[in-house]
């Protein structure tokens, strides 16, 4: 009798798993691409940022720039959008952004041609 219980178990634990219905994977969703800006659009949006705060220049705040219309091509909510954009650009200005100047770096970076779909 103790023979048969022990196999018994474990087709019991091994068949366990097999009568759960099978979950889909989640589906990869598409990596969002951004038209490569040409140079005379970049001089453009690092003219209008410096205009906000001089102290917006350099790649560190192109960067943050991109990172900024890639949410906005993300269609996050606005307030999300400004929040990014106060943080980001507070750390590559090395100075606190206001919430006033992020909203109008948002508008810039919306308004300058170079924050589209690829």
């Amino acid at each position: 009798m103790k023979k048969l219980i022990a196999p018994a178990l474990l087709a019991v634990l091994a068949l366990t798993g097999c009568s759960a219905a099978a979950t889909p994977a989640p589906a990869a969703t598409p990596a969002l691409s951004m038209a490569k800006p040409t140079e005379a659009q970049k001089t453009a949006l690092m003219t209008d940022l410096a205009k906000v705060n001089p102290r917006i220049e350099g790649t560190r705040s192109f960067v943050s720039a991109t990172l900024a219309c890639r949410a906005i091509l993300k269609g996050e909510p606005e307030e999300a959008q400004i929040m990014t954009v106060q943080d980001r650009f507070s750390r590559s200005a090395d100075q606190p952004i206001s919430e006033a100047d992020a909203r109008r770096i948002v508008e810039i970076i919306k308004a300058n041609g170079f924050c589209v779909k690829a």
